[in-house]
């Protein structure tokens, strides 16, 4: 049965995402991805705008979830991270994510792994609570980050290698480790 971790998370999540029930979240991998597939679609680029303020309804449509702010954030994550976005959707996705109300530019950032590129924020109550850092030349997803209630990273993710393959390796996916003591992946 699903429920928050604490009274602390549980008003976060109603706050910042618009989230009451916690079983409305399910995770699960087959209602997510279906099998052989990302969550989203990569063979009708053409059918999306490069108008940011039209790729982000676009976007939202596609992937879904609550019509909110941190939704529509989350949606332009999403994109990144989960399919092959080409130059010209990429450079929207990172313009679109200027019209979403409480985001901001954090300028030049660097992720746990090293990485350097320009990160935005998503801000409730004038905390933080998810960044992204893109490539300054090719604006790709570099990093994501989660930050707690107190400005502490909850999580972590850092994209160093990104490539459309034919199968899953047969090698672990975990790393050996994370930098720091403040990162998960």
């Amino acid at each position: 049965q699903s429920k928050f971790t604490s009274a602390a998370d549980q008003a976060v999540c109603a706050s910042a995402f618009n989230i009451t029930d916690p079983s409305s979240q399910n995770s699960a991998s087959s209602n997510r991805f279906p099998a052989g597939a990302l969550s989203l679609p990569t063979n009708d680029w053409k059918s999306l705008s490069t108008d940011p303020r039209t790729l982000l309804v676009q976007v939202h449509q596609r992937d879904g979830g609550p019509n909110t702010p941190a939704e529509w954030f989350e949606n332009i994550s999403d994109f990144m991270r989960e399919s092959d976005v080409p130059a010209g959707i990429r450079a929207a996705l990172y313009q679109a994510t200027a019209l979403i109300p409480g985001v901001r530019s954090l300028g030049e950032q660097t992720d746990p792994t090293g990485q350097t590129g320009l990160g935005v924020a998503f801000y409730v109550d004038g905390q933080p609570t998810h960044e992204l850092i893109f490539d300054q030349q090719t604006g790709r997803l570099l990093a994501e980050e989660y930050f707690g209630s107190t400005r502490a990273f909850t999580e972590w993710s850092a994209y160093t290698d990104q490539k459309i393959v034919d199968s899953v390796p047969d090698y672990p996916m975990e790393p050996s480790g994370p930098p720091n003591s403040s990162g998960t992946s």
